[in-house]
């Protein structure tokens, strides 16, 4: 059993010591890898530092040709602020005439939208007259037919009683005849009178109707060429806010260069400095590997 636990502790030491010398060729092999791109590191550096210091060199002579241009450009945006100005101006101007026509476009719309309702009311009165007018000519042609068969009735019994003495049941029956016949004869006069004033209601609201829709014809009109006026003056002064922008675009442009070139030279110092100082530490490293 004793010389079991040996054997096993054995195998295990021998194991370990197979896994410590594999740590210490992987140690070994990264330790190589990572001197050979110390190396390389330090050849690509030096050719950085040269390409590095012919930027620098051409950023600087690029940035004395910007100071006389930005000189050049400050005289420009003065100039062109005066005409900024005058853009502002026109399109403050121009954004009150928008102000008024729109002002001017809804106080018509909203009297178009009444007389539209006013009008549609209208018609609706129209119509509900029109139909009782048709309900009382039809109640007078009636009212006519039976009028002309009492008549008839009456003219009958008017010329028996020529013929011969009326007595009794018949002068009873002719005196409910006229009776009844001068009532009908009141009610047609009565539809009539009715039907005349219906007819006269109706031709005023069919001339109301007519005005009305001149009217709002007209104040169509008047909503099409205020809708043109607003659409021409919103393209002025689309086209004053456009050319507003692309000036001030331009003189931003103008300020920015100088500022967009300086920022450059200063990262491109700070690439060289970043590259100086990665070449000092890839020599530093080498020495250790050493």
């Amino acid at each position: 059993e004793v010389q079991e636990q040996l054997s096993r502790a054995t195998e295990e030491l021998q194991a370990e010591r197979d896994v410590s010398c594999g740590v210490r060729r992987e140690l070994a092999d990264q330790l190589a890898a990572h001197a050979l791109q110390l190396s390389q590191q330090q050849d690509t550096s030096a050719k950085d530092r040269e390409e590095l210091h012919g930027q620098l060199t051409a950023a600087m002579e690029k940035e004395r040709d910007l100071s006389s241009e930005l000189a050049a450009h400050t005289a420009a945006k003065a100039a062109s602020g005066s005409v900024q100005g005058e853009l502002k101006a026109t399109a403050r101007l121009q954004e009150a005439e928008l102000a008024a026509v729109h002002e001017r476009l809804e106080i018509h719309e909203r009297a178009a939208v009444d007389g539209a309702k006013a009008l549609a009311k209208l018609r609706e009165e129209m119509g509900v007259k029109g139909t009782a007018c048709e309900a009382l000519t039809s109640e007078l042609a009636d009212a006519a037919e039976r009028e002309k068969e009492l008549q008839a009735l009456l003219h009958e019994t008017r010329s028996r009683m020529a013929q011969q003495e009326v007595v009794g049941a018949d002068a009873q029956r002719l005196s409910r005849a006229e009776s009844e016949l001068s009532k009908r004869e009141e009610e047609v006069r009565e539809a009539r009178r009715t039907v005349q004033k219906l007819q006269k209601e109706c031709a005023e609201l069919a001339a109301r109707g007519l005005r009305d829709e001149a009217e709002l014809a007209a104040r169509n009109g008047a909503l099409r060429s205020l809708g043109g006026q607003l659409l021409k003056v919103r393209d002025q002064l689309e086209t004053e806010r456009q050319w507003a922008a692309q000036l001030q675009m331009q003189i931003e442009s103008m300020s920015g260069d100088a500022d967009e070139y300086a920022q450059t030279i200063a990262t491109l110092q700070q690439i060289l400095r970043d590259a100086c100082g990665g070449a000092n530490l890839g020599s530093e490293a080498a020495v250790e590997v050493d």
